[in-house]
């Protein structure tokens, strides 16, 4: 165990490494208009009155469902986040039973799913 005082012989830079500087993480919104090699949305688990309902619309867009006209915008940003990927964009879903469901169904419609 570390005490108090012998932090001062640690430095944090030691410990935690800087992330690469070719790796950005970014929400849609900051780069409207432009492109990027590789995109990757995160897709949250479903809490309770999830207002953005992500995995709701994920199963809608696999499903052909249509979804209520106040989650299409929420459906557009991500539209416009699965676009801005140059040559690579990943979907990551939660490691739960809906989201293998919906992975599934992405790999029926034609996508590759890795399992990690």
């Amino acid at each position: 165990m570390i005490t108090k005082p012998a932090w001062t012989e640690h430095e944090a830079a030691e410990v935690f490494a800087a992330a690469p500087p070719d790796l950005f993480a970014r929400t849609v919104h900051a780069f409207k208009g432009e492109d990027s090699e590789a995109v990757m949305v995160v897709v949250r688990r479903m809490v309770a009155n999830d207002p953005m309902a992500q995995m709701e619309l994920w199963e809608a867009a696999v499903a052909g469902t249509a979804i209520d006209a106040e989650k299409a915008e929420e459906r557009r940003v991500i539209f416009v986040a699965l676009t801005r990927a140059q040559r690579y964009c990943l979907v990551a879903l939660p490691d739960d039973r809906r989201g293998r469901d919906v992975a599934e169904k992405c790999s029926m419609l034609g996508f590759r799913v890795l399992e990690g």
